[in-house]
């Protein structure tokens, strides 16, 4: 039986891919709910620092386990303001008096 596909799906159109370097963390394991129920579960997209340039959208797909039905959802990924990420890695450009 083939792997489940990762929640991050960049492969479908017309979204841009997802940044070089994109890894999740969690849901690595199949979740399963009953009927009707809802969770709320974390879903940690990771972005090296280097690469990232700001927001950027991906898709997140849920799937029952037959294969029946499928929801797929774009989201955003809004992270840090990529400016004040090379503020920092260039260090302070205030003036001290």
């Amino acid at each position: 039986m083939p792997a489940a596909p990762s929640p991050v799906d960049a492969r479908s159109a017309p979204w841009p891919p997802l940044p070089t370097g994109v890894v999740q963390a969690g849901f690595e394991q199949p979740v399963e709910l009953a009927g009707m129920a809802e969770e709320v579960l974390p879903l940690v997209v990771l972005v090296p620092r280097a690469r990232y340039v700001g927001l950027f959208h991906c898709l997140v797909t849920v799937r029952d386990e037959a294969g029946t039905y499928q929801l797929t959802r774009a989201i955003e990924f809004l992270g840090p303001d990529p400016r004040l990420l090379r503020e920092d890695e260039d260090g302070p450009e205030r003036d001290h008096h």
